[in-house]
């Protein structure tokens, strides 16, 4: 009896459980759908606390449309239903993209259609991959901008820089400048005083050093007339040496044109010479080339050898294999010599 006590307690507890469950599934639903996602934060979280699977994933939800995205991403990661898989993946997707983690978003989506094709998360991942390439882009333009900027700063900064170099500089220059301007004076100033010091001094002299003077000019009028007269002759015996080296040089160019046309006359005679050498070979060899017509005589006995030989032409019979003919012994030669 009292186990039939005890399990009616369970059973009426579990009863009891479920049905605060329904209720608090009830009111969640109700909530996220009126957008009152705060309470149904607070129902999810009781219910993910059992955990229920599907609550944790709607909990995770609730705190994307809430815009409490890291806490959305930490509870999505805790999800571990293989049905809840793919959903999981794209909505982690969304989580990661709306945190600017482009890079792990795309991971997401990909990780998703390899479970199953679905339009809105290849839709998702495409659009993400073109935000990607244009974050990329736009990160190259604002290095280049950033690059560009930097330079015109660096060079306007060494501008400026030199610009108080050279102010710099000038003020040093003029301090310099007035500082020997201030010197100089001071010394012509001193040298103006010994200057009338001295004349005061030399005054009583002055008549002696006239008459000095007076002398020593003359002095100098002759020096000047022997140093002219000798100016005057060492110029003629410079132009009379400079005609003597052209007068050379003259002799020369005509020796060598002299000695290119007797080498041109030569080389014309051997040449010539050539020539006619050339011309008396071609002759001869025509000469050669053409055989002289016989005489009667050498006819007369060409004739009597070929009768000795019953021939009746007076075409000669080609040797025979092997036999060599002679060509400077004339048909009429043999013949004269079997006469005799």
């Amino acid at each position: 009896m009292s186990r039939v006590i005890v399990a009616f307690l369970m059973s009426f507890s579990l009863l009891h459980a479920g049905l605060f469950d329904f209720l608090d599934l009830k009111k969640a639903h109700e909530a996220y759908t009126h957008k009152a996602y705060d309470k149904a934060i607070a129902h999810y979280q009781k219910l993910a606390a059992e955990g229920n699977q599907q609550a944790l994933f709607n909990l995770g939800d609730s705190y994307y449309k809430a815009g409490r995205y890291k806490e959305a991403l930490e509870t999505f990661q805790r999800v571990k239903d293989p049905a809840l898989a793919f959903r999981k993946l794209h909505n982690l997707g969304n989580t990661y993209a709306k945190l600017g983690k482009i890079d792990e978003a795309i991971k997401s989506y990909e990780a998703a259609l390899k479970i199953k094709e679905d339009p809105d998360t290849r839709f998702n991942l495409e659009l993400l991959k073109k935000k990607k390439e244009q974050q990329k882009k736009q990160n190259q333009k604002n290095q280049q901008q950033n690059k560009k900027q930097k330079e015109q700063n660096q060079k306007q900064n060494k501008g400026q820089n030199d610009k108080k170099k050279q102010q710099k500089q000038s003020q040093k220059n003029q301090s310099d400048k007035n500082q020997q301007n201030k010197q100089q004076q001071q010394k012509q100033s001193g040298a103006q005083q010994k200057q009338q010091q001295n004349a005061q001094k030399r005054k009583p002299q002055t008549q002696k050093q006239q008459q000095k003077q007076k002398g020593t000019g003359e002095q100098e009028k002759q020096n000047q007339k022997q140093q002219q007269k000798g100016q005057k002759q060492n110029e003629k015996e410079r132009q009379k040496e400079a005609q003597k080296q052209k007068d050379k040089a003259k002799k020369e160019e005509q020796a060598k044109a002299q000695k290119e046309r007797e080498r041109q006359k030569a080389a014309a005679a051997q040449k010539a010479k050539e020539r006619k050498e050339q011309s008396k070979k071609e002759r001869k060899a025509a000469k050669m080339r053409v055989a002289p017509p016989i005489s009667d005589m050498e006819e007369r006995k060409w004739k009597k050898m070929l009768e000795q030989r019953g021939i009746n032409t007076l075409m000669m019979e080609l040797p025979t294999q092997g036999e060599k003919r002679d060509e400077e012994i004339k048909p009429w030669q043999n013949s004269l010599a079997g006469d005799a």
